[in-house]
């Protein structure tokens, strides 16, 4: 927890900023936290307080930068106050000691938790309980006491004073004064002055600031009208009113006020009293007891025995010495650290998992690269197998939290997480907070609605920026297409200014995908905490301020190719014996006679396996089956665990937009000689082919030719990665100072200097792709051993990401292995293996619901389903005649004989039969018994229960069935399929064009997200799903996906080719269609711009 500290501000001052709000009032302040605090310095301001509303999310960076300039800072927030008749009115409040910053979190957690109303507010009950150590303003006009003030309600505002003065005393609440040029404020500050001298409360000055300088007035009130979704020449929208809310310098506030000197004084008192400084030194990791409670003594002796313990287990009764030794290493460094309950807690969680058989990946980041984690079975990879360092994961030179991720089973870690809400207490435990921001293409369409800038502009200048671009001004120097329009386009200027000023601001709060945080006590003592939209408890604090707390923040990644791989392992050891035979103990027996009965007995080194990947068929596969990825391999044909981490490492944009890929793999094939600028790193980069790869490649370097300590050498690599140029300057100097020590000429050492600057922020770390290498060969390993079960789970798992599961669809065809049809008595819920098909699952099928397919399943449980008629009289009253028709048309009673237009028939018929007798029963009931209770809701099912209703089900059903009207055509089938799955099944509409397809030379739909914007595409398949809508002229349009048989692209068809083509897109009946567009990109996913269409018969 802070504690207080000395005061630091200057008495001097003649003012004190008490109300400021920055980039984290959301969408509300543009004043970022690094500019604040620089203006705040250069204008002569000693201390700053910041009064964010509702929440807290800026305290820490906010410190931080005012500790690094020598200000105090002074932390608030401007809290909303519900009063009796429900109505929120802003309250700012500021932490005067460590107990009123307690508060502070505590009002803020408790306003998310439990008291949010379209905002967080607080109840005055609250205020009451925990204002302690807290002073309070009065706020602006949307305050209580001035919003009554402006009503004319003067003894409301005076009772309103009394309230707060009971709450927080004469000496902890002042009356705000503001003066933005604005009438009403001067009416309210007139009634507050008198109300002060009436009373003895001291008044204060402020400027509720909301930007830094005064020209940034336009940025702000845009950024209003983005948060309203509303544009600046709407009336009644919120704004501020002028512009004079921003960073006043001391001076122009002493002049503002110079009538009101008390107003003034009252903000270097208030800042002179308000004495809190964050604890950003100690830890705050859970005291570690092992399950049950045992005592365990010094926490560090239990981590050294648990280690032993595990190098016992991993090598036998001789360990060798080169083991011992770095588990030495460790210890020490961490013992020194006080991280050994760091490690014992991440190990109990790992623990757990494997207990209960949740599938835990072989480790995750840097923390592959200890030992201790390899001891521990945190992770599977021995560092020593790959010369990993320990420092990259852990620095004694660069104290911060260690980082260990784990991967999951995606299905087992919502069970992983209760444990350790259980295990460490709910209190204890909170989600990790992210933010989401505000991205260059995002902005420049908000900023472009927000002025009322005709759409096609805004569509036009958001395609001219990639999707995932961080700066809109570097776009703006590399894109001559982007400069073009800023040149033609009046508007597009200050669109492209507004947005580049308001990019990577905070947009809103939300979980992070993977972060869980834990502390030593209740959380809310040390972060405020609110909810993540649904129930999710997370922290008001990003991972870098969670980290600067002191505060344990455990990744857990739910992965579903280790749910996909876990679910084969099983499913083989289960049913099959499979391709590879089984073992006698039930498990796999892979290559070369190895049980194998979970995923770490799959071997690394199958011949097979690599001869696979090298010809690219790892489409289902982990990391290895994006296109771009295929093609790499292709390239580099790789032949061992090593090179498989090579190509974890080159596949990312950094190494192949710079050329690295090629250099390498020229090396690898000799097609260009190796080159390793010193003799003295030719260890280091042997296995690299002289590239320096690795980050710890960067370290080993520094190491060698520099004289670094590995400690020192991640300090570099950090510099590196981060681009800070100042501290790159520094290590250059002394970079070049060793390697002279070291006899090595200073221009040498420049020139290697120079090299790890320019690709080393390329670097991957060795650790990940180690360990990233072994469940990729893993996935590889079971896709070609196991291609059954392999891709019913990968299936199953997949459903619903159109792209990807096209794809495999695609892959299955490539392969041979058949779809079935649903099957009522072989069908479970997804995709099951079946021989050496894939049988598909009733949960497919359109308008039958997780309850429907469950009582299904249940029920068969009991025997098979006889017949159709069977199948009715059992599953009375369960399904929907909806539900049934579409088992019929998918084929799921097939199994039964007849055809499905006679299994329709002779649905209607029970239908029709016990819907006639249950309404000649309904009027028997309904004339001789009024009273009987539920009469007039009986339906047809009550009238065909028992073995009288079964034997009538019966009937009807055979003499339906035997008739057997004629079966539905292919394409009737193919059409039902399509409509009912989703997707087509038995066969494709365009198998019979295979070869005239690939005569013409078209793309495949799955090609469009790898082509640029504005890219030609020329397409064949058929019209999934269409939808018309008008532009604002009112003229109508199209939006339609085309369908191949490798996945699907979405087309926008406009007016003038819609009425040239649309004849074509109403009448397609899955008839397959030539296409010609081009990509456009101005959204996130691409579609096909359409510019001509032709019927495919006619196109030949």
């Amino acid at each position: 927890m802070p504690d207080c500290a000395e005061n630091n501000c200057r008495k001097e001052a003649g003012f004190v900023h008490l109300h400021v709000h920055s980039e984290y009032s959301l969408l509300d302040g543009c004043a970022r936290i690094p500019d604040l605090i620089e203006t705040a310095a250069q204008s002569g301001h000693t201390a700053l307080a910041l009064t964010d509303h509702g929440a807290v999310y800026g305290l820490v960076p906010f410190y931080k930068r005012a500790l690094a300039k020598d200000m105090k800072a002074i932390f608030g927030t401007e809290l909303y106050i519900r009063n009796r008749n429900g109505q929120p009115y802003h309250l700012p409040i500021l932490a005067e000691n460590a107990e009123g910053y307690r508060n502070l979190l505590q009002l803020s957690t408790k306003a998310h938790l439990d008291g949010f109303h379209g905002k967080p507010c607080v109840e005055i009950d609250w205020l009451a309980e925990h204002s302690k150590g807290l002073i309070a303003l009065s706020g602006c006009l949307k305050g209580e006491i001035a919003s009554r003030i402006l009503v004319g309600d003067a003894a409301g505002a005076r009772r309103n004073l009394e309230c707060y003065l009971d709450i927080f005393g004469r000496e902890g609440f002042y009356l705000e004064l503001q003066r933005h040029g604005l009438v009403e404020e001067e009416r309210v500050n007139k009634a507050l002055v008198t109300m002060a001298g009436e009373t003895g409360v001291g008044v204060v000055a402020t400027n509720d600031v909301h930007y830094v300088a005064r020209e940034d007035w336009r940025v702000h009130d845009v950024l209003l009208a983005v948060q309203t979704l509303s544009t600046l020449t709407q009336k009644n929208r919120l704004r501020l009113s002028s512009s004079e809310y921003y960073l006043k310098s001391p001076q122009e506030m002493e002049r503002l006020f110079a009538d009101l000197p008390e107003a003034l004084r009252n903000t270097v008192a208030i800042a002179e009293r308000c004495d809190v400084r964050l604890d950003l030194e100690n830890l705050h990791i859970p005291v570690y007891i092992p399950a049950g409670g045992r005592k365990i003594g010094d926490t560090f002796a239990h981590l050294r025995e648990l280690c032993l313990s595990g190098a016992a287990s991993r090598f036998g009764a001789h360990i060798p010495s080169s083991v011992s030794a770095r588990l030495e290493h460790e210890l020490k460094i961490i013992g020194e650290m006080g991280f050994a309950g760091y490690f014992l807690i991440v190990h109990d969680i790992v623990s757990y998992a494997k207990r209960n058989g949740i599938p835990v990946g072989p480790g995750r980041g840097s923390g592959v690269g200890s030992m201790v984690s390899y001891l521990l079975d945190i992770s599977t990879v021995n560092p020593l197998d790959h010369g990993l360092i320990f420092e990259r994961f852990l620095n004694p030179e660069r104290i911060s939290m260690p980082d260990l991720d784990i991967d999951l089973c995606h299905e087992g870690r919502y069970q992983v997480l209760d444990y350790i809400r259980k295990r460490w207490g709910r209190e204890h435990v909170a989600h990790l907070g992210a933010f989401t921001t505000l991205r260059p293409r995002a902005a420049v369409r908000d900023v472009g609605r927000a002025l009322g800038v005709n759409q096609k502009l805004i569509d036009r200048l958001a395609g001219a920026i990639p999707a995932y671009s961080r700066d809109i001004n570097q776009v703006l120097k590399e894109s001559p297409r982007l400069q073009t329009m800023l040149r033609e386009e009046s508007q597009a200027g200050e669109i492209v200014r507004i947005a580049g000023r308001i990019q990577g601001l905070p947009r809103h709060m939300t979980q992070h995908a993977a972060g869980v945080v834990l502390a030593d006590g209740p959380l809310s003592n040390y972060v405020a905490l609110q909810r993540a939209g649904g129930e999710e408890i997370i922290t008001q604090a990003d991972m870098h301020a969670v980290e600067d707390l002191g505060l344990l923040k455990i990744d857990l990644l739910g992965l579903r190719y280790l749910t996909i791989a876990d679910r084969t392992v099983r499913w083989v050891a289960e049913h099959e014996g499979g391709g590879g035979g089984m073992d006698d103990g039930g498990g796999i027996t892979g290559c070369g006679g190895s049980a194998i009965s979970e995923i770490e007995d799959i071997p690394l080194d199958d011949p097979a396996v690599f001869a696979a990947i090298g010809r690219g068929e790892t489409i289902g596969t982990f990391q290895l089956e994006s296109s771009g990825m295929r093609r790499l391999i292709r390239r580099m044909r790789p032949e061992n665990l090593e090179d498989i981490m090579c190509i974890c490492a080159l596949f990312r944009p950094g190494p192949l937009g710079s050329g690295m890929d090629e250099s390498f793999i020229r090396r690898r094939h000799g097609l260009e000689p190796v080159s390793y600028f010193h003799p003295i790193l030719k260890p280091v980069l042997r296995d690299t082919y002289g590239v320096i790869l690795y980050q710890e490649q960067v370290m080993q370097v520094a190491q060698v030719m520099a004289g670094y300590s590995l400690g020192r050498a991640d300090i570099l690599r950090k510099a590196i990665a981060k681009t800070d140029q100042a501290a790159l300057e520094r290590e250059g100097d002394h970079f070049v100072a060793g390697a002279r020590t070291n006899g090595i000429p200073g221009g040498t050492a420049a020139k290697v200097f120079a090299l790890i600057r320019e690709f080393g922020s390329y670097g991957f770390a060795k650790a990940h792709a180690a360990a990233y290498a072994r469940t990729a060969i893993r996935t590889v390993w079971l896709r070609c051993y196991y291609p059954v079960p392999y891709f019913a789970n990968l299936l199953s798992l997949n459903y619903g990401w159109r792209e990807r599961f096209d794809q495999y669809l695609s892959e299955l065809h490539y392969l041979g292995i058949r779809l079935l049809l649903p099957d009522i008595n072989r069908s479970e819920v997804l995709f099951t293996p079946e021989g050496g098909s894939i049988r598909a699952g009733l949960g497919l099928v359109r308008d039958l619901g997780e309850k429907a397919v469950a009582a299904i399943l249940a029920e068969r449980k009991r025997s098979d389903y006889r017949s159709f008629a069977d199948f009715c009289s059992r599953m009375s009253g369960a399904l929907s005649k909806k539900a049934i028709t579409h088992l019929i048309k998918v084929g799921a009673f097939d199994c039964f004989g007849g055809t499905r237009p006679g299994k329709l028939l002779a649905l209607q018929g029970l239908w029709d039969s016990g819907r006639k007798e249950a309404e000649a029963e309904r009027a028997r009931l309904m004339q001789g018994q009024l009273a009987l209770p539920g009469a007039e809701r009986m339906d047809w099912t009550d009238m065909t229960a028992g073995a009288q209703g079964a034997d009538r089900r019966g009937r009807v059903c055979d003499a339906f069935v035997s008739y057997s009207p004629p079966e539905f055509s292919d394409a009737e089938r193919l059409k039902m399929e399509r409509e009912l799955l989703g997707f087509y099944l038995t066969s494709h509409p365009l198998d019979s064009y295979e070869e005239a397809i690939r005569a013409l030379g078209v793309r495949s739909a799955a090609d469009v997200g790898e082509l640029e914007h504005g890219d030609a595409v020329f397409l064949c398949g058929c019209v999934g799903a269409a939808r018309g809508n008008r532009t604002r002229d009112g003229k109508r349009m199209l939006f339609a996906t085309l369908e191949d048989k490798q996945g699907r692209a979405d087309l926008v068809v406009f007016p003038t080719v819609l009425q040239k083509y649309g004849h074509l897109f109403a009448a397609n009946n899955d008839r397959p269609l030539l296409v010609w567009g081009r990509i456009d990109r101005t959204e996130q996913e691409p579609t096909v711009i359409v510019r001509k269409v032709q019927e495919f018969v006619k196109a030949q």
